[in-house]
């Protein structure tokens, strides 16, 4: 089969659309050349391995998300068989009690360990003062950027500070640092103690 080349599907396909708008009025119509026959079902089968493409890719997407989500679910049982192993005193070292367990194992390690930061600074800021958590960007990078890293969106130390903020008064996001910095790699990273 002859190669066709992009520049000739689109006069093809403009030459099509030109007869069809002739068509109608049957006035200067012309039947199509076998020669413009044979481009146009080349060009409507490029079309259709296109769209192919497309569909496969979204499926195997798919595919990847599933076994992504096992994967989360497999992590996090491990993870919580671990934390619940571990003594009350083992626990109060990293900065966590028996009913964080359920809330750490959910979180991927990168959070676990911002969250276990966040538990153990906190109580050394004062109010009107700041914790700064770094490294919240990464939320806001795509996965496939580094994908031979733990950390990722979902997994990362902005996740740890929204979590930790559904269960803490005392610290709210000051995004009035953020708005006033060019670039920043803290964005909801700026924890004004409150309270």
């Amino acid at each position: 089969m002859n190669k066709i080349s992009a520049k000739e599907t689109e006069i093809t396909l403009d030459l099509v659309e030109e007869q069809m708008e002739l068509t109608p009025r049957f006035d200067n119509y012309r039947p199509l050349t076998t020669q413009e026959v044979d481009k146009i079902v080349r060009a409507a089968r490029l079309a259709q391995s296109k769209v192919a493409r497309e569909i496969l890719y979204t499926i195997v997407r798919s595919v990847e998300n599933v076994f992504s989500a096992i994967q989360d679910g497999i992590r996090a049982a491990r993870s919580y068989e671990e934390l619940s192993r571990l003594s009350d005193h083992s626990l109060a070292d990293i900065g966590l009690n028996r009913e964080d367990i359920a809330q750490m194992a959910y979180l991927g390690p990168e959070s676990m360990s911002a969250m276990a930061e966040l538990k153990a600074y906190a109580p050394l800021v004062s109010v009107g003062s700041y914790c700064v958590v770094f490294d919240t960007i990464i939320e806001e990078l795509p996965k496939e950027m580094y994908p031979d890293r733990p950390w990722g969106p979902g997994n990362n130390p902005k996740t740890a500070v929204w979590k930790y903020l559904k269960t803490n008064s005392e610290f709210e996001i000051d995004k009035s640092i953020q708005n006033k910095l060019l670039i920043t790699v803290a964005s909801d990273g700026y924890l004004k103690k409150v309270r």
